[in-house]
C-alpha cells in the first residue's frame, strides 16, 4: 500500500486586536464626550455656585463674631439684599427698605418669623434692637444652602 505523506495541520494566525473594529472607535467616541460633557458640567456647575460658597463663608464669619446687635443686624441685611439682588438680578432690591424690604424678605425666606423680620427691616432704627434669634438665623443659613439661581 502505498502510503500518502499526512502533513500537519496548518492553523490561521491569530487575530489581530489592532486595529479595532469601527464600533469600538464608536464606543471610545462615546465615553470620551461623555467625559467631557460630565467634566465640563461639574466644572460650570462649581464656577456658577461661587457666589454661594462666599455668602454661606461671609454668614458663618458674622455668626460667628461677637457684634453689637445692630451691626450684626445690618451686616446680615446687607449680605441678604447682595444674595437676593444677584438671584433675581434686580440691583434695585439693595435699596428697599422698611415695609418694602420685609415683604421682599418673606417672600424669598417664608421660614422668618415676624421678629427677625423686624429686626432684619427697619428694627435697627429703635430704641433698643432686637438681635436676630438663633433660630432665624438657622432658617437663614438653611435658605442661603437650599437657593439657587
Amino acid at each position: 500500500m502505498n502510503e500518502l505523506p499526512i502533513h500537519d495541520i496548518i492553523t490561521q494566525p491569530a487575530i489581530s486586536w489592532w486595529p479595532p473594529s469601527i464600533g469600538w472607535w464608536v464606543l471610545a467616541a462615546l465615553l470620551i464626550t461623555l467625559i467631557f460633557v460630565t467634566v465640563r458640567f461639574i466644572y460650570v456647575r462649581h464656577r456658577n455656585n461661587q457666589w454661594k460658597r462666599v455668602a454661606l463663608a461671609k454668614f458663618e464669619t458674622l455668626k460667628s463674631q461677637e457684634s453689637q446687635t445692630v451691626q450684626l443686624n445690618q451686616d446680615i441685611q446687607i449680605l441678604l439684599k447682595q444674595v437676593i439682588s444677584y438671584v433675581e438680578k434686580d440691583s434695585s432690591i439693595k435699596s428697599r427698605h422698611g415695609a418694602e424690604w420685609e415683604n421682599c424678605l418673606s417672600s424669598h425666606i417664608p421660614l422668618l418669623d415676624q421678629a427677625a423680620l423686624d429686626a432684619l427691616g427697619d428694627g435697627n432704627y429703635r430704641a433698643s434692637p432686637n438681635r436676630i434669634d438663633e433660630q432665624a438665623l438657622e432658617d437663614i443659613e438653611r435658605w442661603l444652602r437650599k437657593i439657587r439661581c
